[in-house]
């Protein structure tokens, strides 16, 4: 094998004692995955974590393009911390409080902070039986990720429960994506919500609630993310 950097082999060193570790493995079984990497894989780690993975998350990884990382990835996931609360939001008294709920919709990883400014992101499902809809609350400082709303919900709900969240993060900026269904979801959150993302003409007048991805704009919001 070989590596065109000393952090690349010590990348390749550290994920070997991180599977020690989990698998309990023997020095022959990681000479045979050295073996392997060189004899069937032509010395391309990436291809032996495709053809071996170690498990049903690395077998994820390498299936398919992804614009990140995809070991930078698995090594995030294994930094996940669990949610502070799970539950759902409610509005009482003109203000949204939260409520526990193993089954609810909402996993809270910071609670609102008063002297903190937050912004919303948000993706509806067209339908209650395919992907679930989503929505997720960054810090705008530190871009860490304080809540995220996931589950089934239909177009008309969504648009409350968005407006709940921004609710309890501060009167919190929401930006919904209005493809398809979504039109509905970001006219409803305006009317009843008010601060929300919206695009504008060259002139600077209206041109749409929410975010449209479409071919022109769905690189530009990689290429964003990519330099966050």
């Amino acid at each position: 094998m070989h590596f065109d950097t000393d952090d690349g082999m010590q990348g390749f060193l550290e994920e070997e004692r991180q599977l020690r570790a989990k698998y309990e493995l023997k020095d022959e079984q990681l000479n045979w995955r050295r073996w392997a990497i060189v004899n069937k894989c032509q010395g391309q780690v990436s291809s032996f974590r495709e053809e071996y993975p170690s498990d049903d998350d690395e077998a994820f990884l390498v299936s398919g393009s992804c614009i990140f990382d995809k070991v930078k990835l698995k090594g995030q996931k294994l930094k996940c911390k669990p949610p502070l609360a799970t539950g759902n939001l409610v509005e009482l008294d003109g203000k949204a409080v939260f409520r526990d709920d193993v089954n609810g919709l909402f996993r809270i990883y910071e609670f609102p902070k008063a002297s903190l400014n937050y912004v919303i992101g948000g993706d509806g499902s067209r339908t209650l039986t395919g992907d679930p809809s989503a929505g997720i609350c960054l810090d705008k400082q530190s871009n860490k990720t304080c809540a995220v709303l996931h589950g089934h919900v239909d177009p008309d709900q969504f648009s409350v429960q968005l407006r709940l969240f921004g609710m309890f993060y501060n009167s919190a900026k929401v930006a919904c994506e209005n493809n398809d269904a979504g039109h509905t979801t970001c006219e409803k959150l305006f009317k009843t919500y008010g601060n929300t993302y919206f695009s504008t003409n060259s002139d600077g007048s209206l041109k749409e609630r929410g975010w449209k991805t479409t071919s022109v704009t769905r690189p530009q919001m990689i290429s964003e993310l990519k330099q966050e």
